[in-house]
């Protein structure tokens, strides 16, 4: 009669397997995470006499996270979902919202006795009171600083 059972410790292959897992594991949580999320949940009732009675029904999860991989490396993301349902006496109505409000790759290196820096991702762009231009755009930016040259792209 063979023995097909699995027994932890007795087997060399499966102490390695546990000493991998938890080497790569200890590698890919050795950066520094900040993360949260805010929950909102809104219900609302109605009554009018002409209109007759209506609920409005919202929920809504903002999430973000950033993590710094390395001293000259960082990745930042904020994502919104929300829903929200109306239902009134002759009709309803239901929408779905998502949006990645930030989404970004960031780094720096010393590159040809110059700082290079570079952005990948999305960006929000706007001006220094962000009520005349206020807008999320996608890209790539990439800089260059030396004593004698600037240059961005």
């Amino acid at each position: 009669m063979s023995d097909t059972g699995f027994r932890i410790g007795r087997c060399s292959n499966e102490k390695n397997i546990f000493i991998n897992l938890f080497v790569k594991f200890s590698f890919f949580f050795r950066s520094a995470y900040d993360w949260g999320g805010v929950f909102n949940n809104s219900t609302q009732f109605a009554y009018n006499d002409k209109a007759g009675s209506s609920v409005t029904q919202s929920n809504a999860a903002y999430l973000w996270l950033q993590s710094k991989f390395s001293e000259d490396l960082l990745f930042s993301s904020e994502v919104m979902y929300k829903y929200k349902f109306n239902a009134k006496k002759d009709y309803s109505s239901f929408e779905n919202i998502f949006d990645i409000d930030l989404l970004k790759l960031s780094g720096s290196s010393y590159f040809a006795k110059g700082n290079l820096d570079f952005s990948v991702g999305r960006f929000i762009v706007s001006d220094i009171t962000g009520s005349i231009f206020a807008q999320n755009s996608d890209g790539l930016l990439l800089k260059y600083a030396a004593k004698k040259l600037n240059l961005s792209l």
